[in-house]
């Protein structure tokens, strides 16, 4: 076992004899490493170190970032990691990590900005070894990084901090997320989130464009004061229809595809289209989308109140076995729509990007919040602290392993046969090393779609 930095680096071998639980969590260590994130951390939080200290708070971060990746849902499950110090090293205690918590907490604002500034650098790193892999990878405003933005409800089940009643009748927060969608394959990538209280409105375009505004300092490569563009495109539900936030969208010369609410009338004029007027929608893969068609309607609109540019496309399709129509709807197809300011490829491409905008709802789905101790939610700093470290971590050891899954669910388990020598890197999604690259991570880390 070597030091390195925060956690030791493991030399295994084929004797079987040292044989630790929680061997998944290797990979994360050493996406930790080789990310930067340990020394980042460390340096972002060393005024918060006393002088005297034995733990750094960096590590205290990392370490709660690494128990709720493996399966803890609470501040005290970090004796996960206690209980392997071969593996993670010296762990904190409990009331260490309380008290860094309550010192982090005592000016939240300024710790919550360091922390992310630490995860844009480790990021940068990451989507840096991605090469190809990355979701910047000759981004481009006919190909642009994806930012999908949409909110979740977290059931609360006692008088948490900022818990209130929902819209849907529950008691809770309703956070606000944006993800960087790594395409149909992948997963999203958290880049910041808001959380709100249960009663926050769904179509606030001050959370929107405060949200925006993080993701983006998030990006490889942002500078401050500058502008990224139309290679950069936000997309969101019709929640972000809204006059305020599309219009912040232009100013900031971003590009846009957001869901939009057609008036209840507008079922009569979709009876004017031709049928020559509808072109074939296409599905994620861009081919052909059966029984779904698209059409330009800007020119049938009154659109002088909104952001100059801005275009509105429907599209028509044969509703699920069930599913019930509504008075928007015409001639037995359902009828949705979207408004976009790209000018790029044939109308039918701007629905890949655009069917899209269920791309955030897809990733807070697929962000299980049971796994990361969502609905324990004990205090505004703790949760905002971990989930600015858990969530990222464990998409960036995909990213770096050219875009596979990680499952969790057998991270845990105790492999007992590994290979001479340190990990050299990543090779085909899994940890390699120098005499035996095909057996470290195979059952801890399977092809599986189950992603984060």
């Amino acid at each position: 076992m070597k030091r390195n930095r925060m956690y030791p680096r493991l030399d295994t071998d084929m004797a079987g004899s040292g044989v630790v639980s929680q061997a998944g969590g290797v990979a994360l260590v050493e996406t930790i490493r080789a990310s930067g994130l340990d020394a980042a951390l460390s340096a972002a939080l060393a005024p918060w170190r006393k002088p005297t200290a034995r733990h750094d708070p960096g590590k205290v971060i990392t370490d709660l970032a690494l128990t709720l990746a493996l399966g803890g849902d609470c501040l005290a499950d970090i004796g996960l990691l206690r209980a392997e110090p071969d593996v993670f090293g010296l762990v904190a205690s409990d009331p260490t990590v309380s008290r860094t918590i309550d010192a982090l907490a005592a000016d939240a604002p300024r710790a919550l900005r360091v922390i992310d500034t630490a995860r844009a650098m480790a990021r940068a790193a990451v989507w840096s070894a991605a090469g190809q892999h990355a979701p910047d990878h000759r981004a481009s405003a006919e190909a642009p990084v994806v930012i999908d933005v949409d909110a979740t409800l977290v059931t609360a089940h006692s008088e948490k901090e900022k818990a209130a009643p929902t819209f849907k009748r529950g008691y809770g927060f309703h956070p606000l997320w944006a993800f960087a969608d790594h395409g149909s394959d992948g997963t999203g990538e958290p880049l910041s989130f808001l959380l709100r209280k249960g009663n926050a409105g769904s179509n606030t375009a001050a959370d929107h464009i405060r949200l925006v505004r993080a993701a983006l300092v998030q990006l490889p490569g942002h500078r401050p004061g500058t502008r990224p563009g139309r290679k950069v495109l936000i997309r969101t539900d019709g929640a972000g229809s809204s006059h305020e936030f599309l219009g912040w969208l232009s100013r900031q010369r971003l590009s846009y595809s957001v869901g939009f609410t057609l008036p209840t009338d507008f079922a009569d004029t979709i009876n004017t289209i031709p049928e020559h007027g509808w072109t074939p929608a296409y599905d994620a893969d861009r081919a052909p989308r059966g029984g779904a068609w698209v059409a330009e309607v800007t020119g049938l609109m009154n659109l002088t109140s909104w952001p100059a540019g801005m275009r509105v496309i429907v599209r028509k399709e044969r509703p699920h076995p069930g599913a019930q129509l509504r008075i928007t709807d015409a001639d037995g197809h359902r009828i949705t729509a979207f408004a976009t300011n790209t000018k790029c490829g044939q109308l039918a491409a701007g629905t890949e990007k655009a069917g899209g905008v269920c791309g955030g709802e897809r990733n807070c789905r697929h962000a299980p919040r049971h796994r990361f101790g969502y609905e324990w939610l004990p205090a505004f700093l703790s949760s905002n602290v971990r989930y600015r470290c858990a969530h990222p971590l464990t998409v960036a050891s995909q990213t770096s392993g050219a875009g596979k899954s990680v499952n969790l669910d057998e991270a845990h388990q105790p492999l007992s046969v590994s290979c001479r020598g340190p990990f050299l890197g990543w090779v085909d999604g899994s940890l390699t090393c120098p005499r035996f690259p095909d057996t470290v991570v195979r059952r801890a880390f399977p092809d599986t779609k189950r992603y984060l």
